[in-house]
């Protein structure tokens, strides 16, 4: 076995880099749980905060040491906390690779004036980069490895500047010149969406993949490039086809945004509180699909559809329906009774009841029956389709 010492210095303050072989967590508190996990934090993403007990911590959360390399000097690659000072890092075979990656890190823009296309492991494009866009990944010859919408992709390097050979006033002159160039020569555009669901793509045609999807009603703004229109939608960019946007909403949307913007009743306080305490009451009931019945069991809308029932709030019985009740809510909005929808593992629409901010919520699926999941955490990055709430 190979090993190899690296210096390990102690500080209370300073930068680094996201840094780890598997999925590293921003979590609520210094204590490594499930529960705990606000979000994933993509690889080379630079960070910063004060040293706790093992954990950076930063304006948004904790984040474990051992996942982070400090931005210093090559010597330094390791921050360790006053109880681990003493401490020395062993490097085996199966990581040493790993870590010499870090050799090549590589930030910079990219160049090509339609942007640069992004590529999966098998080269199909999945995306497109805008110019002038800053990219960061690990340099692999002609190839950047990046990190796109939480998989691993490439971009060719002909196609991005090397951000070093700049300083960084021309850097940002550069790029707010493009952006102020942009944005004159492209019409902004809002519009209220006038299907059942819109879907967002990562580039401006249908052959880009479905990113995220947007309810009907759902307000939304951006430029316009060709026909379509590049949005920000729950912390994800992409773009959706204009023709599906109107300029007026219709009387139902306006209906649904008067409720949104009433104050909620005590009453609906507490019912939110009894509904979430009667569905956790039901964790481990077998999966049956189809069955709205304890005595059976529950598929995902059967169980929404049955406690709700409980409290006289009658949903509609399947998926599809559900998504048709109550009123979009974005994701940051997200509170203790309301809904959420996403993809299953096996690509069919489910729904869950959401038990707090934090993103916890209680469903029913094949193979779990009713549990606790957490619509933060990296297997439901891509799968969730939009928020509603009901009262």
């Amino acid at each position: 076995m190979r090993k190899d010492k690296i210096n390990e210095n102690y500080i209370n303050y300073g930068k680094f880099y996201v840094f780890s072989k598997d999925t590293v967590f921003l979590y609520s508190s210094k204590d490594i749980k499930e529960n705990n996990i606000i979000s994933n934090i993509e690889n080379f993403k630079e960070v910063e905060g004060i040293i706790e007990d093992g954990f950076l911590k930063t304006s948004n959360g904790y984040i474990s040491i051992n996942s982070l390399i400090k931005i210093e000097n090559d010597d330094q690659i390791l921050i360790e906390d006053d109880e681990m000072s003493n401490e020395t890092l062993i490097i085996d075979d199966e990581n040493i690779d790993f870590f010499e990656k870090s050799k090549n890190l590589f930030d910079g823009y990219i160049s090509k004036k339609n942007g640069a296309n992004v590529k999966d492991i098998f080269g199909n494009i999945i995306g497109n980069i805008e110019y002038m866009e800053k990219v960061s990944g690990i340099l692999k010859e002609n190839i950047l490895e990046i990190n796109y919408n939480g998989n691993i992709a490439f971009i060719d390097s002909s196609e991005i500047s090397n951000s070093h050979k700049k300083s960084n006033n021309e850097k940002l002159k550069n790029i707010q010149n493009y952006r102020d160039t942009e944005i004159k020569n492209n019409e902004h555009f809002e519009g209220y969406v006038n299907c059942k669901f819109l879907n967002i793509r990562l580039g401006p045609g249908e052959e880009y993949s479905k990113i995220s999807t947007v309810p009907k009603g759902v307000k939304l703004s951006g430029y316009k490039k060709g026909n379509w229109l590049k949005v920000d939608y729950n912390g994800k960019n992409g773009y959706v086809d204009i023709s599906f946007l109107i300029k007026n909403q219709t009387k139902s949307d306006k209906d649904n945004i008067y409720k949104k913007n009433k104050n909620p009743h005590e009453n609906d306080k507490n019912n939110r509180e009894n509904i979430i305490r009667y569905a956790k009451s039901f964790i481990g009931y077998p999966y049956l699909r189809g069955s709205k019945s304890p005595n059976d069991g529950f598929d995902s809308s059967g169980f929404v559809f049955y406690v709700f029932s409980k409290f006289k709030i009658n949903l509609n019985s399947s998926v599809n329906k559900q998504m048709e009740n109550g009123y979009s809510i974005d994701l940051k909005e997200i509170d203790k009774s309301d809904l959420i929808f996403f993809y299953d593992k096996n690509n069919e629409e489910s729904v869950g009841i959401i038990l707090n901010k934090k993103g916890d919520f209680i469903h029913s699926s094949f193979g779990l029956g009713v549990n606790i999941s957490n619509i933060f955490l990296k297997k439901y990055e891509n799968e969730i389709i939009f928020a509603r709430r009901i009262f």
